[in-house]
């Protein structure tokens, strides 16, 4: 994992107290805060008002980094099971990478890849997260992949092509699979679509694919539309085997589920 990033975590039935005390007990800097899009230099617990349940949160990382970041998030997991965290419907994963250095040509390449591969993200979460309120689908708002490309491409600064990714034609929302929104607040691109889980297993593997993601698109020389929706294509953004195959047994689970 090449790229700084930051992780939120929505779920209920732990009091925002008790979860900073044992998060401070594990050796894992946390406070309690009012609702605020402030990014800190540790955990905070910060309420959301869409989220449903007994004693809900949210609880939002600091910026993280390689390996010990992974770790600190599954520290933090460890103790949100102990705590007997839980999710519903309503719990979303959202994982932001860091963006401050992609140029407006590395943003464009990391939307065409979004577009081509959308249906392919979509096989790896619950059928509640593939095109909801909180996390809407882009593709479906263009008519074909080539009217997608060609928006992009007409986009003349990272603006633009947040205009023209997270747009509903008046202004650009923030609640889409994929964020750009968060750019202009945070310098980073949000993934917004996987539910709610406190699993650390599926937490690193999922920031570990959205970071390859990100990264193999800004490598690329260009986006090409040959190949669109190949799952295996998709997972070559993934260096490791064993991540490769987590993902296969995942969408093969959730094909079932379905």
């Amino acid at each position: 994992m090449n790229r700084k990033f930051g992780i939120e975590i929505e779920a209920f039935n732990v009091a925002s107290t008790t979860l900073a005390a044992a998060l401070n007990a594990a050796g894992v800097l946390c406070a309690v805060e009012g609702y605020n899009h402030q990014t800190r230099g540790y955990w905070k617990i910060v309420s959301d008002a869409s989220l449903q349940g007994y004693n809900t949160f949210e609880l939002v990382s600091p910026i993280l980094e390689g390996d010990n970041g992974l770790m600190q998030v599954e520290i933090v997991c460890q103790v949100l099971k102990t705590l007997n965290a839980k999710v519903n419907t309503s719990c979303g994963l959202h994982v932001h990478i860091d963006a401050r250095d992609i140029d407006v040509n590395g943003l464009k390449r990391v939307s065409k890849m979004w577009m081509k591969y959308e249906s392919c993200f979509d096989a790896l979460v619950t059928p509640s997260r593939r095109n909801n309120r909180w996390a809407a689908g882009l593709r479906c708002k263009f008519q074909n992949l080539d009217a997608a490309f060609a928006a992009i491409d007409a986009a003349q600064n990272r603006a633009g092509v947040a205009y023209a990714m997270n747009s509903d034609g008046f202004s650009t929302s923030r609640y889409h699979k994929l964020n750009l929104e968060s750019l202009q607040r945070h310098g980073t691109i949000e993934f917004r679509q996987h539910q709610g889980t406190v699993d650390g297993i599926k937490i690193t593997n999922w920031v570990k694919l959205v970071g390859g993601f990100v990264q193999s698109a800004i490598a690329a020389k260009t986006i090409r539309k040959v190949g669109a929706d190949k799952f295996e294509n998709l997972l070559n953004v993934l260096p490791n085997a064993k991540d490769k195959a987590f993902f296969k047994e995942r969408r093969a689970k959730l094909a079932v589920a379905a």
